[in-house]
């Protein structure tokens, strides 16, 4: 599934949540920065929370996440994960993903993220 510019982004800051489409979002250009992580549950999961390296985050970073196309070898398909909330809270030189499902879910996970 990919993200449409007429897609809408969910931010929840506090309890209090935000709608903006993504659209609205920075075409680049900028220095962001960007990259493929993975992550990795070893059970059978509703919630997985791991920490990535991400060379060049701070504190101070704003972080984007969504799951990764897959191929078809890869353990996990974005398409048949049911993914029920993913966030990225920045670090030094690293990204914490916490995931939650609907259904237990392991193994391998592909994520895209950004970071300004």
């Amino acid at each position: 599934m990919a993200i449409l510019a007429t897609d809408n982004l969910i931010i929840d800051r506090g309890g209090t949540h935000y709608k903006a489409p993504v659209s609205a979002l920075p075409s680049g250009g900028g220095s962001g920065l960007g990259g493929l992580a993975t992550i990795t549950i070893p059970t059978a999961q509703l919630e997985w929370e791991e920490t990535v390296t991400a060379t060049g985050v701070t504190p101070a970073s704003r972080i984007m996440a969504c799951l990764a196309p897959a191929l078809d070898a890869d353990e996990n398909d974005p398409a048949l994960l049911s993914v029920v909330n993913l966030s990225a809270s920045p670090g030094t030189d690293q990204i914490t993903i916490s995931i939650a499902f609907a259904v237990p879910a392991q193994g391998a996970i592909k994520l895209n993220w950004s970071a300004m």
